[in-house]
């Protein structure tokens, strides 16, 4: 905590004491209390770590107390200075009675408040979609800013965890905001496609802090990312050991695909392809994609019209029987957030490349047979083609 209540009743922050006041409080023995639950506070003045008040050991105050790192308390305090500068109304730990809630730091903006929550440690997903909720409730916009210390990037990819994909944020395309305060400077994490739980492709914009506005932060200029070889690479050791995955929707699409006697390796080109909205899908592309195809595509004549409603029907049954699982964004208002957009980007996805052309809202009309491959050689040169024509595409978007 930097922020405590006298005795006589004045808040303290220690985000803006010089060391002459740093002197008088070590001085003289003063007295500190919670702003919440008014319960006394121990003053944390030592010379290493950076001056900050703790509630006492079995305090029973109502604000959830998680342990603050001497990063996190610099990257609040840089936080708080930086948006000092650009608004007159900013609060450090302002505590919100009618939902209980202690942001770390709350800003009025010309669009309204805005909660910033610097998030450096893993906290229950529970707690982070509850408080999520409860700002928007009261119509204050939720902004989970990340601690850089938990973007995991390894050679071609990164890693996100559960948490992490809460904080997803969507401004044309998905992003989520770190923080570093070391070298005070905000990375976006943009256009956020994974191949799998475990590996998302994304772009990344480093933005320093003195040079970037909270509104640059809230609704930054993202353009079109190129499907990247490393996304096709993926795609190439995945068709050369598919049959190896024993995950559940691996199971369902191979029993699928057993059925019309098919091999998931050889699946057409079309399964397994990146748009702007696969985030919204926890199963990995290949799978909800493959049986998309094999339901609703495989061997039908041309001038063949399916309405998209049955596919998002049947996904969300197969959703509710946990043959698929789709992805919880608190933090996303309106259709961005529901597998749905997913599904329909895919069908779009679809008649870009001639397959489906689209007929009203909801009907689409087949207009090339998708046929599976018949070997690794064709099933990886296939790959390649579409990536390819998918980038001509996205080029075209940002021309």
């Amino acid at each position: 905590m930097l922020v405590a209540k006298l005795g006589n009743g004045k808040q303290l922050s220690l985000a803006e004491v010089d060391e002459q006041i740093k002197a008088q409080l070590k001085g003289k023995k003063k007295s500190f209390y919670c702003p919440i639950c008014e319960e006394r506070l121990l003053l944390k003045a030592g010379n290493k770590r950076r001056w900050h008040f703790a509630h006492q050991k079995n305090s029973s105050c109502l604000v959830e107390q998680e342990a603050e790192t001497e990063y996190h308390l610099n990257g609040k305090i840089l936080l708080y200075q930086w948006l000092k500068k650009q608004y007159r109304q900013v609060y450090l730990e302002y505590y919100i009675r009618s939902i209980k809630q202690r942001p770390d730091i709350l800003v009025q903006t010309e669009d309204g408040p805005v909660a910033i929550e610097f998030q450096c440690s893993n906290i229950p997903e529970s707690h982070l979609i509850k408080r999520t909720e409860m700002y928007n409730q009261r119509n204050i916009k939720p902004l989970w800013i990340l601690g850089s210390k938990r973007l995991k990037r390894k050679k071609n990819y990164f890693q996100l965890t559960a948490m992490d994909w809460l904080t997803v944020q969507f401004n044309t395309k998905p992003f989520v905001v770190y923080f570093n305060p070391t070298n005070k400077q905000f990375t976006l994490l943009h256009s956020l496609s994974p191949f799998s739980e475990g590996k998302v492709f994304a772009g990344n914009m480093n933005m320093k802090l003195h040079h970037t506005s909270l509104q640059q932060l809230i609704h930054p200029l993202i353009k079109m990312e190129r499907v990247s070889d490393a996304w096709f690479n993926e795609k190439r050791k995945w068709r050369l050991s598919c049959h190896y995955e024993n995950k559940k929707a691996a199971h369902f699409i191979r029993n699928e695909l057993q059925k019309k006697r098919l091999h998931l390796c050889y699946i057409p080109s079309v399964c397994g392809v990146p748009h702007n909205f696969t985030y919204l899908i926890k199963t990995p592309t290949v799978y909800w994609q493959t049986w998309i195809f094999l339901k609703f595509l495989y061997k039908k004549e041309k001038y063949t019209t399916f309405d998209s409603r049955e596919i998002i029907n049947s996904f969300a049954h197969c959703a509710k029987v946990q043959k698929f699982s789709v992805r919880r964004f608190p933090c996303i208002s309106g259709k961005y957030k529901y597998f749905a957009q997913a599904i329909h980007a895919y069908l779009q996805l679809l008649c870009n490349l001639n397959y489906l052309r689209k007929k009203s809202k909801h009907t689409y009309i087949i207009m090339n047979e998708i046929t599976p491959t018949t070997s690794n050689y064709e099933a990886i040169g296939k790959d390649k083609s579409i990536v390819k024509k998918i980038n001509q595409f996205n080029n075209k978007a940002n021309n």
